[in-house]
């Protein structure tokens, strides 16, 4: 994509800015018995450019596999993981200043580097009739998040994106439904810690 950003306020400021997201991906599924599996691999590739000033060119392999195993017709057991890139948005990436107040800047950090995302998962389900449980946990690590920092400069509040150390998140959900009734309605009551 291709953007002009034009700031006004106490200065007008143009900047035109480029940015190209490419992805190629293949994918293998397998079951043997009551085992299912399921193996993929992408190259991301991610390139920004501001200014007629190429920023950044960054590569990411995205590996993805899925194993699941059926103890019963009704009961199954599934492991996730995958590896990921998170690019900067355009918006992250120029360096402009932008006046939100009198006492707040955003500011865009042009150095921002894409982040790694690394997930693994593992569900749980039963189901008997028209009852369906479903119990899933969730654990997210991504490498040098980029997220914003607030600072103070000459009286104003600045935030700045950057790539921090990392960002863990751990997610546990219990579902549990019933249905359809009918085939027109179902009731479903969902519980989860963050």
């Amino acid at each position: 994509g291709q953007a002009k950003n034009e700031e006004t306020g106490k200065e007008v400021t143009t900047t035109r800015m480029k940015q190209a997201q490419s992805y190629v991906h293949a994918e293998y599924y397998g079951k043997m018995e009551k085992c299912s599996n399921a193996g993929g691999l992408g190259v991301w590739r991610s390139w920004a450019e501001q200014d007629g000033k190429e920023e950044y060119t960054h590569y990411t392999v995205r590996p993805k596999i899925t194993l699941q195993y059926d103890f019963t017709p009704a009961t199954s057991l599934r492991l996730t993981g995958e590896i990921s890139s998170i690019p900067p948005s355009l918006s992250e990436l120029s360096a402009v200043d932008q006046y939100v107040d009198t006492l707040q800047v955003v500011r865009g950090n042009p150095a921002l580097k894409p982040a790694t995302n690394y997930l693994l998962g593992l569900q749980y389900g039963w189901r008997k009739g028209i009852v369906d449980i479903n119990f899933l946990t969730n654990y997210r690590y991504v490498d040098k998040m980029i997220m914003k920092e607030l600072h103070r400069e000459d009286g104003l509040f600045i935030s700045v994106f950057d790539n921090q150390r990392n960002f863990r998140k751990l997610n546990s959900e219990l579902s549990f439904s019933v249905g359809p009734v009918n085939d027109i309605l179902q009731f479903s009551l969902t519980g989860g810690v963050n």
